[in-house]
């Protein structure tokens, strides 16, 4: 699998009236659809288990928003999906609780082998069910705030 994809072209504006408004907002959308370079190839190999590169693309991309995050400020998120402390009544805390989950969800399911830190003398079966509860939580906040962590 190969992934590249450009920069966003800067949008550039001209005072004026309505007409030179309507033209920069159209001219603006169609020549950064035309000039965002983008190559993405895909092979048949990656098809099979698509969960570890989809990964490591998402755990990277996550990983740059939640060091820039705070320029972005934080998404409505529900007091359901962190834990039921009082800490986790402030928007802001829940929203990075949240974040910090799906990073680590995306961290671990990029790496194969996460499951043999339950392997090392006796298998520790409560740990594993338990580190596969947090990865099960983490991938569903990931689909739920998807659209969230950008719009």
């Amino acid at each position: 699998m190969f992934v590249y994809i450009g920069k966003y072209k800067n949008h550039k504006s001209v005072e004026g009236d309505i007409r030179q408004t309507l033209v920069n907002i159209f001219f603006n959308s169609w020549w950064t659809k035309l000039s965002r370079f983008k190559i993405i190839r895909v092979h048949k190999h990656d098809t099979y288990t698509a969960v570890h590169p989809i990964a490591e693309v998402a755990y990277h991309v996550v990983k740059k928003y939640n060091d820039i995050s705070l320029e972005f400020g934080f998404k409505y998120s529900d007091r359901d999906d962190a834990p039921k402390s009082h800490d986790y009544d402030d928007e802001h805390v829940r929203w990075k609780w949240i974040m910090r989950e799906i990073e680590f969800c995306l961290n671990h399911l990029r790496n194969d082998n996460w499951e043999d830190q339950f392997h090392v003398d006796d298998y520790d079966a409560e740990g594993c069910r338990e580190f596969n509860r947090r990865l099960n939580n983490g991938m569903r906040l990931f689909g739920k705030y998807f659209q969230g962590m950008w719009w």
